[in-house]
């Protein structure tokens, strides 16, 4: 059988003349996706490639070779890899947690698996301690890593961590291509740099490790990765699907997925409670049957459905739950915080235009109790980390079922007689309906009928509460 010749590095590379037109043209509709929702101006739907051309040939996701794998043996030929990846130099690291503590069977399987294989990804229910499989998974392959996140906050977490279970101060890079036996670097940092030289500071690194890998399909997040040319290649995250429909994409990018714990692992071994989750209707309803951003609006000006959610999140408060409240705009978030603060409740917005330099001590007034309630957008979906948290309000519609999931996560930390409670907001519009029944079939996927409450009434219409609900 003749032989095709490929280069691994950040991708693949495939010498150009060597497939056949049609099996080349197969293996680009493989690695062109449509992207469901979304048009171009002309109508036509908006369709992203994950192939890059080149003068001599054409580039593929380094996690895309199976496919290539496929086309070419249909064509007649066997692919022949050439490794072009560094290894990184040696690391001594020894993994330890905090007082003693042991892993647990559902994250030593994981190191297992990511070990073994060497690209691919992890997926945990928030609260499964992804981090600490990362680091686990670092002090055993004992490579030079290098860690990728896409916020402050997640920077400076994966830094505490590494310094408090592995001993090293982390390098921090960006824009500043630093590196270090253990280095956590901002995507948007490196997005400024040449490819080139993105590519040659990569080669410092045996281990890429790219946290909340569920954004790897973005442009931004596959153009870096296809610079770095580390030999291993990990994905962790909470939520592997994506709403645009582009999940599996992230595999093409970085490989199979090795481990899938459940939230039945975590209850079992004592580090999740299972919530219970309660359906809390309004009365809003907005004319455009299929106009979300009109709904949204709709929603953000609505003062008598948001003094209602801050009248449900103070019943929470008097219960003595510390109170998480999202919603999805920035207007909406200072507006439930206001209210929350003229009702007597300590309260405090965390969004994007939260000076980055202030959020840490928001958080911290959160986690010691001083405020009880934390009020904010997307900027609170990802590397959240308060345990001691115990009630969610989902105050604005999610399109993202996924998305609306892995918020749930943060109040679910198991802790001692803790219980956990899910507000999920929804008006009496059609989107909002239909958006409602996705979440609950993810939720019910991922936590089982008993956590569905019945559901609850908010608001009567005329604007009068629904007390005793």
């Amino acid at each position: 059988m003749a032989e095709l010749q490929a280069i691994v590095g950040g991708r693949i590379f495939v010498p150009a003349g060597v497939l056949s037109r049609s099996a080349e043209r197969e293996l680009r509709g493989r690695l062109t996706f449509e992207i469901p929702g979304w048009k171009q101006h002309n109508g036509k739907p908006k369709v992203i490639t994950a192939i890059a051309d080149a003068p001599d040939g054409f580039y593929l996701p380094r996690g895309s070779g199976y496919m290539l794998d496929m086309v070419a043996e249909d064509d007649g030929l066997r692919v022949v890899y050439r490794d072009e990846t560094a290894p990184g130099a040696a690391l001594d690291v020894a993994h330890k947690l905090p007082g003693g503590a042991k892993l647990h069977i559902h994250q030593r399987r994981a190191v297992r698996a990511l070990v073994r294989h060497g690209n691919g990804m992890a997926v945990f229910p928030c609260g499964g301690g992804k981090t600490v499989v990362g680091l686990a998974g670092i002090a055993a392959l004992k490579r030079s890593t290098a860690v990728l996140v896409h916020t402050r906050d997640l920077l400076d977490q994966w830094r505490a961590a590494i310094k408090s279970q592995l001993g090293v101060d982390a390098v921090k890079a960006g824009s500043s291509l630093v590196a270090g036996p253990i280095t956590v670097a901002m995507i948007q940092g490196l997005t400024g740099r040449s490819h080139s030289a993105v590519a040659r500071w990569s080669r410092n690194f045996g281990l890429v490790v790219l946290d909340e890998c569920h954004h790897a399909p973005a442009a931004t997040f596959r153009t870096v990765l296809g610079c770095m040319v580390c030999r291993y290649r990990w994905g962790l995250t909470a939520t592997p699907e994506r709403s645009d429909g582009l999940g599996f994409l992230a595999r093409a990018v970085l490989g199979p997925l090795l481990y899938e714990g459940t939230v039945q692992d975590l209850v079992d071994v004592g580090r999740l409670v299972l919530p219970e989750i309660t359906r809390v209707d309004t009365w809003l309803r907005y004319p455009g049957a299929q106009d979300y951003s009109g709904l949204l609006a709709a929603i953000e000006k609505d003062d008598v459905r948001s003094r209602a959610i801050v009248d449900r999140v103070g019943r929470h408060v008097r219960e003595g739950r510390k109170v998480i409240l999202l919603t999805l705009r920035v207007g909406h978030c200072n507006t439930l915080a206001e209210l929350a603060r003229g009702a007597g409740i300590t309260a405090e917005a965390l969004h994007g235009k939260v000076l980055k330099s202030r959020r840490p001590a928001v958080l911290e007034r959160f986690k010691s109790g001083t405020s009880s309630v934390l009020v904010g957008t997307k900027v609170a979906d990802e590397g959240l980390d308060v345990p001691s948290a115990d009630a969610l309000v989902l105050a604005m519609p999610s399109r993202a079922a996924g998305a609306a999931a892995q918020r749930t996560g943060r109040v679910i930390r198991a802790a001692k007689g803790k219980t956990a409670v899910v507000d999920d907001v929804v008006d009496a519009h059609r989107i909002a309906r239909q958006h409602w029944y996705r979440r609950k079939r993810e939720y019910r996927d991922r936590y089982g009928d008993a956590s569905l409450q019945e559901p609850v009434s908010l608001l009567q219409r005329g604007g009068g509460l629904a007390h005793g609900t």
